[in-house]
């Protein structure tokens, strides 16, 4: 007679648990096989821009193999994507593989932000400190940024802000592959924004009309698919390392960022009429109304008031701007719930 224990036949048992182990093997193989499948996209695109390139100088070995064989991942990454100086394929692979490498994905994405603008002239002082900065520890350290009013060189202008679109498409692109796939760690949020915002500030001091509605930043990763309250808490904690800045303009300008990013929130979080932000709205709603249960966005709000109160120094009239559109999204919110 079987033995049985507690009523369970221990063979069954045993059988199931092998079927179990069996289940979680295939499972394994499967990804292992997606994984393959998504390099040798990754290696053909990689392929496609090498044949599409006039300056790609490959050795025909290495050519040969990337377009007859199925190279290693490893060699795909060292061997082609960063000797090219291909930053959204050394991003996809790391994102691929989940490898978080925190520090050469920043490096990564700072190089694609520099790769759409530099080399470069401007005639702002302020516009040259940033990009110095921001292309500091990238391939594009040594370019060159020029101040300059004599467009008459075959450097890109920084002023006319053609770079704009071209940054905006570039970013929302790739940010789509990567971001909402498993591996976030590969869209550094507070160093894009911080990117992003920064040059926004850098283009909008040469350009005064105005310069508080130019929410292309926000749009952008907003495009990217990053959801609303993941990117407050992105620029409210680069505000928090800003706030004790004695430059009343910095001050200014993410509190002018985060009024606007708070404005579309509560515009997309309403834009249904729903009459509570409980209801089944749109996750914008149940994200809004997270936020100001949880998360304390209200009084994140009075907060950045008062420091507008206390600002001295700065534009007045901008500042009343921002003053008024807090007070108004305020009002929306006490409504809307």
């Amino acid at each position: 007679m079987m033995s049985m224990i507690g009523g369970y036949d221990q063979t069954h048992g045993r059988a199931l648990q092998d079927r179990q182990v069996s289940v979680e093997t295939l499972k394994a193989n499967i990804k292992a096989i997606e994984e393959k499948l998504d390099i040798a996209k990754i290696q053909q695109r990689v392929l496609t821009t090498v044949d599409q390139s006039q300056n790609v100088d490959l050795k025909p070995e290495k050519l040969d193999a990337l377009r007859f064989k199925l190279v290693s991942v490893s060699e795909l990454y060292n061997d082609y994507a960063c000797e090219l100086n291909l930053f959204d394929v050394c991003l996809l692979i790391l994102n691929t593989c989940n490898h978080n490498e925190r520090e050469g994905i920043e490096t990564l994405w700072k190089s694609v932000i520099c790769e759409e603008i530099l080399p470069c002239q401007t005639t702002s002082a302020i516009a040259i400190s940033f990009l110095a900065q921001l292309k500091q520890g990238s391939p594009f350290e040594e370019e060159t940024v020029m101040q300059s009013g004599d467009y008459g060189n075959d450097l890109q202008s920084f002023d006319n802000g053609e770079w704009i679109p071209r940054l905006r498409n570039r970013v929302t692109a790739l940010g789509k592959e990567l971001y909402g796939k498993g591996a976030d760690y590969t869209v550094p949020l507070d160093l894009i924004v911080q990117a992003l915002e920064g040059l926004r500030q850098a283009y909008s001091e040469m350009h005064k009309e105005n310069k508080l509605s130019q929410s292309w930043p926000i749009e952008t990763m907003l495009n990217v698919g990053v959801p609303f309250d993941a990117l407050y808490q992105s620029y409210d904690s680069i505000y928090l390392e800003v706030d004790g800045d004695i430059d009343a303009t910095i001050r200014l300008h993410w509190l002018a960022s985060i009024h606007e990013l708070l404005k579309m929130w509560v515009n997309e979080a309403f834009s249904n009429h729903v009459s509570s932000a409980s209801s089944e709205g749109s996750s914008a709603s149940s994200q809004l109304a997270q936020a100001v249960k949880n998360g304390g966005l209200l009084e994140r709000i009075k907060a950045y008031n008062a420091t507008l109160e206390g600002l001295v120094e700065g534009n007045s009239a901008d500042i009343d701007e921002v003053k008024i559109g807090f007070r108004e999204v305020e009002e929306a919110i006490r409504k809307g719930f």
